[in-house]
């Protein structure tokens, strides 16, 4: 699958002037197709991506993700339901879940309280998965078309858990591109990668082709596709119009990059069970990501023959900005308070404490460095 259009490229044809590539990529039907940790890891190694190994599944968090696609929508025995998984516990033991059914009308509005009809369970250090069927004790009788599910979902607990998610496998581009190189502007798709940093979309494309080989052989659509993951490159010419956008492209990335970290390490602080500890993580953790970023921004000066002292100013600040934050108890009151009450929240301020309560009553790669000179022309 070809990403990029020919019609579309403009430069001179030949020319050995370039700043680097410009990627795009695109996933298709990744879902469909099931890569074991151990081979993705082999794969990595074999391309000398090593620092790119994704991290083992973890059993809890699938059994976290698993359970979760219980909830929803059916229409079963004549009748139309909706299911809910409730959170009843979740530490560092055990975690715990509540299946409850609830009757809904044809605009899934709810008519009844609902019934409890399975307990879930898992004890994390033997890494085991029960199931408790209603009836019992204060479970209601469980349908068997609910059962069927959730017994499918509990098989499909022992495979997944030597599987990488759907999700993995993208982070595993997305970390590879990071360390290459930056988004263009608006485009989360396209990424630019300087000259320096070119072996890395070398071992993506590497990769790319080693996965979509595989996957073709377990699935007769993806097998149609030619695969799940599409990598395509073209050089970015030597000129000054590209300069120019790459120039732009790089500076937007760092500023946005530089408020992320920054808004990340308030969270952390600010959340934390120990502030101390952690307002001293989180600058370190600033200190490496802008340093890292530094390193870019540096090679596209080198390449572009260009200062970018936007980038060094706006480090400047917001360092200054995560330093008054440590010191001022004030500010970080106003953040939490800020976070707590948005709507859309990522974080979960306080647990379900009245379903509980009714219910028990009832995871930065370094670049490689080059001694660059400026193109000829720049």
């Amino acid at each position: 699958m070809d990403l990029f259009r020919t019609e579309d490229i403009i430069g001179a044809v030949g020319s050995h002037e370039y700043i680097g590539v410009r990627l795009a990529y695109q996933f298709v039907n990744l879902e469909n197709a099931k890569f074991r940790y151990d081979w993705t890891v082999n794969l990595l190694d074999s391309l000398d991506m090593a620092s790119f190994h994704p991290h083992r599944p973890s059993p809890p968090d699938v059994f976290r993700r698993l359970t979760s696609k219980l909830a929803g929508y059916y229409s079963e025995d004549g009748l139309r339901q909706k299911v809910d998984v409730i959170r009843v516990n979740d530490d560092k033991e055990s975690i715990e879940r509540v299946v409850m059914l609830i009757e809904v009308d044809e605009e899934n509005r709810e008519v009844s309280d609902g019934r409890k009809v399975a307990r879930l369970t898992f004890e994390k250090e033997y890494n085991l998965f029960d199931v408790g069927i209603g009836p019992f004790g204060s479970f209601d009788y469980c349908p068997s078309w609910l059962r069927e599910k959730i017994y499918e979902v509990k098989d499909l607990y022992e495979c997944s858990v030597n599987y990488l998610s759907p999700q993995q496998m993208r982070d595993i581009v997305l970390k590879v591109l990071y360390a290459a190189g930056n988004p263009v502007n608006k485009i989360n798709s396209l990424w630019n990668i300087p000259a320096s940093r070119e072996f890395l979309a070398e071992k993506l494309e590497g990769f790319s082709r080693e996965i979509n080989e595989y996957a073709c052989t377990q699935n007769n659509d993806i097998a149609k596709n030619g695969g799940v993951l599409f990598v395509d490159t073209i050089p970015i010419v030597n000129t000054k119009e590209q300069k120019k956008k790459i120039s732009a492209d790089a500076i937007a990335f760092a500023l946005d990059k530089l408020n992320k970290v920054l808004r990340e390490q308030q969270d952390n602080i600010v959340f934390a069970n120990d502030p101390d500890k952690a307002r001293v993580k989180a600058q370190a953790r600033f200190q490496a990501e802008a340093d890292s970023m530094m390193e870019l921004i540096e090679e596209y000066e080198l390449l572009l023959g260009e200062v970018m002292d936007e980038v060094r100013q706006a480090r400047e600040i917001t360092q200054n900005k995560l330093r008054e934050f440590c010191a001022s108890p004030a500010k970080q009151a106003e953040h939490r308070e800020t976070v707590k009450s948005s709507k859309g929240g990522k974080r979960k301020l306080q647990k379900i404490e009245e379903v509980k309560a009714v219910l028990s009553a009832t995871q930065t790669i370094p670049a490689r460095r080059f001694n660059l000179q400026p193109a000829a022309g720049i």
